[in-house]
């Protein structure tokens, strides 16, 4: 059972026992699937902010990542076989990594703290209500840092980093942290609710554990380091194997030389895409498109892909796979057999088309 929060506000919960890992689904990283995109709560809990002082100008709300940098993305919300992926999946900075702190996007109350805290989702869950219609749940939690009912902080530690409930690999190699959002009770992708809110899942920022708040030794910054250019680094190009150097933020040499090979490696749009060396809007449309094409793909019966971002030959070859084996059904037997991902095939998926 839960403890109930210290007079403090703060609370350092055991999770409850690990549920057992059931048996995979195949072509699944767990069973964060519900057949219905809407939820109804009927728990009475909702988050009112306090009233702001007298005269003051009451601010706007604040928005933060629910993971330290480093975390790689490995499975994106959107259909799996006629259910919904309810969320996104995040796993830690090192495969297997035991003690990745998750933290509260934004202020609000705790609704549960337990094992099975949402429907359709296993293991050790929080879900937060923030107000506003907005809630947001944290799963397959190794263990709780608040409690059912307690007042929580944006950026504040919710919980660890885990492999309860049903994870593929089981154990420690399937460690991650499933992320929802629901807004007025449907499900709504976690990465574009946030990104429209200013915030990237982990990208820097400053967070709570309880009442105080986390600081860090000043580091130094190397000499033209760019944010956005070390969070290519870390979430694309050294994944994908194309950077080799050290995640410094400088676009220098090696970095806009593993830009042109990630450009000119991809196997669609036909011939590449333009070779810039620079990680402009079109490169970055095409590595958010291509994550959605993978994970959608993986909603139909076959082998997982890797969802990373890199139109390479696997991705191509399960491309035309798909295609060839929907052909005249699924797939308009008048559409063309030619293993590219247009429009039709995107429509079938239920995707947008190559920006």
């Amino acid at each position: 059972m839960v403890a109930p929060p210290s007079p403090t506000g703060r609370s350092s919960v055991s999770a409850e026992p690990p549920e057992p890992a059931r048996g995979v689904d195949v072509g699944e990283r767990d069973d964060d699937l519900v057949p219905d995109e809407v939820v109804d709560f009927d728990d009475g809990v909702e988050y009112t902010p306090l009233p702001p002082p007298p005269g003051s100008r009451e601010p706007g709300r604040k928005w933060v990542t629910p993971l330290p940098t480093g975390v790689r993305a490995t499975s994106n919300f959107g259909p799996r076989k006629g259910v919904l992926h309810a969320g996104d999946d995040y796993a830690p900075p090192k495969p297997a990594q035991q003690g990745v702190p998750v933290f509260a996007i934004a202020d609000g109350v705790v609704v549960a703290a337990k094992v099975k805290a949402l429907k359709g989702h296993s293991g050790n869950g929080v879900l937060v209500d923030h107000g506003g219609g907005v809630r947001s749940y944290y799963g397959h939690l190794a263990s709780f840092k608040v409690g059912a009912k307690q007042t929580v902080r944006a950026g504040q530690q919710v919980g660890v980093m885990g492999h309860t409930g049903n994870v593929s690999p089981p154990g420690a190699a399937g460690t991650h942290l499933h992320l929802g959002v629901l807004v007025s009770g449907r499900f709504t992708d976690p990465s574009t609710f946030l990104s429209a809110r200013g915030v990237t899942i982990g990208s820097t920022a400053a967070h709570h554990a309880g009442s105080t708040t986390t600081t860090t030794k000043a580091q130094s910054v190397a000499k033209g380091h760019d944010p956005a250019v070390e969070r290519i680094m870390r979430n694309a190009l050294i994944p994908l194997g194309y950077y080799r150097g050290r995640p410094d933020g400088v676009a220098g040499t090696l970095y806009r030389a593993a830009v042109a090979a990630y450009q000119r490696a991809q196997l669609w749009p036909r011939g590449g895409l333009a070779g810039t060396s620079s990680w402009d809007g079109a490169t970055q449309g095409h590595y958010d498109w291509t994550k959605r094409l993978q994970a959608a793909l993986n909603g139909w019966a076959g082998a997982d892909l890797t969802v990373d971002g890199d139109y390479g030959r696997v991705t191509a070859a399960r491309v035309l796979e798909v295609m060839t084996r929907n052909h005249g059904g699924a797939y308009p037997a008048a559409a063309a057999l030619d293993g590219e991902p247009g429009p039709l095939f995107c429509r079938m998926l239920g995707i947008a088309a190559h920006p």
